[in-house]
């Protein structure tokens, strides 16, 4: 199975995966990310940390390294019977590149979701880590053009819309609580999905 955390920058997520790695060690389990250090992903981190924007080059280079991570090592995992946990995937595309774009067209978080509907994994669960735009700044400290509380509070919005539009996939954590609870919540979610999972085998 997969599962993914979502988030965005500043929820705790990242810290949670990375913690996971130690409370979760097993051959059975693959950790992964999104972007990935592919060569797509080298384009891309290129690319994010230009001061110019081209919100298409960036959709695309986004999803080429996508493609790349589903067909090598996704998709590989699950087929061997492996859970496979991310850190992003398809929803960061979505709530992100459909706040770059919502210049660009009317329905841009349904758009990015559709470019991956007919060919794409979608994860088993998504696991939301969900914290305030004011405690994601506080949080942060660099520069990306993604971290100021205006976009995040945007970008906030299209995660709670996507929540919404696949909700038996999704369950929220607040990421305002102590870092422990946390990871406690978040490692109850995930031990349970997969005792559920083996269960029905």
């Amino acid at each position: 199975m997969l599962i993914t955390l979502e988030g965005i920058d500043g929820s705790g997520k990242t810290t949670v995966w990375e913690a996971l790695q130690q409370e979760l060690s097993s051959d059975e389990i693959v950790f992964t990310r999104e972007p990935t250090d592919s060569q797509y992903g080298k384009l891309l981190r290129e690319n994010l940390a230009k001061d110019t924007e081209n919100t298409f080059t960036e959709l695309f280079l986004f999803m080429a390294d996508h493609a790349c991570h589903v067909m090598d090592t996704v998709n590989p995992a699950i087929d061997r019977g492996e859970v496979v946990i991310c850190d992003r995937y398809i929803d960061s595309r979505c709530a992100y590149q459909g706040y770059t774009l919502n210049d660009e067209m009317e329905k841009p978080v349904e758009f990015v979701y559709s470019m991956h509907e007919e060919w794409s994994r979608i994860p088993d669960l998504t696991i939301l880590i969900d914290v305030s735009p004011k405690t994601s700044i506080e949080r942060l400290n660099t520069d990306e053009k993604f971290e100021t509380e205006e976009k995040l509070t945007a970008i906030q919005e299209n995660y709670a819309a996507i929540a919404e539009m696949d909700e038996n996939r999704f369950q929220v954590v607040d990421g305002e609580q102590d870092k422990n609870k946390v990871l406690e919540d978040v490692m109850n979610i995930i031990t349970g999905e997969i005792g559920e999972n083996e269960n029905e085998y």
